[in-house]
């Protein structure tokens, strides 16, 4: 049960939940409830809520990279940018023995258990900056932004994360630089 982005545009989504609005208002329903008159379930309202569709969309053209962890450490959702920077497949990323702190430099990992810990207490977290570790090895810096939310029906925790790896090779060759002068 992986959410995945819906094929089309936000424009042609847009289109289809207002058409089927405009249904359910002609045969008398209201939006939101099934031909049997129950309420959809929130695994179905996800598939066609607009908000939704509008994240998963902004989402898979950012050149940030997203992750959606729950509360038990499970990756729910990663954006293509994730996948292209990181170099793990979506697939690989959603398995439930994907062990996302493998990812995570040791030195940057206590920065982030404590930010999932204070998230799993319902207390607000830090935007820290952590240094992640490609699928081929390579260093990456980046600044994390994490917002509590919920995702498919459940507590969840957004993680945006930017690449600041070019700012942190400047800062350590200023840093060089006026130490040799001094």
């Amino acid at each position: 049960a992986i959410l995945t982005p819906v094929p089309g545009s936000l424009n042609q989504a847009r289109q289809i939940l207002t058409e089927r609005k405009r249904k359910q208002a002609a045969a008398g329903r209201p939006a939101g409830v099934t031909s049997e008159n129950k309420a959809l379930s929130p695994r179905l309202f996800l598939k066609t809520d607009l908000s939704d569709l509008s994240f998963l969309a902004f989402a898979e053209v950012c050149p940030h990279m997203f992750f959606v962890v729950n509360r038990s450490s499970r990756i729910l959702y990663v954006n293509s940018s994730f996948q292209t920077t990181m170099g793990y497949r979506k697939e690989e990323v959603y398995r439930t023995d994907f062990d996302f702190l493998a990812a995570i430099a040791p030195e940057s990992r206590p920065a982030f258990r404590k930010c999932l810990n204070r998230f799993r207490k319902g207390q607000n977290t830090e935007s820290p900056e952590i240094c992640l570790v490609t699928q081929v090895g390579t260093m990456i810096h980046v600044a994390v932004t994490f917002k509590p939310v919920l995702f498919r029906g459940e507590g969840a925790l957004i993680a945006l994360m930017t690449d600041i790896t070019q700012r942190k090779h400047l800062e350590n060759r200023l840093r060089s630089e006026r130490d040799r002068l001094q």
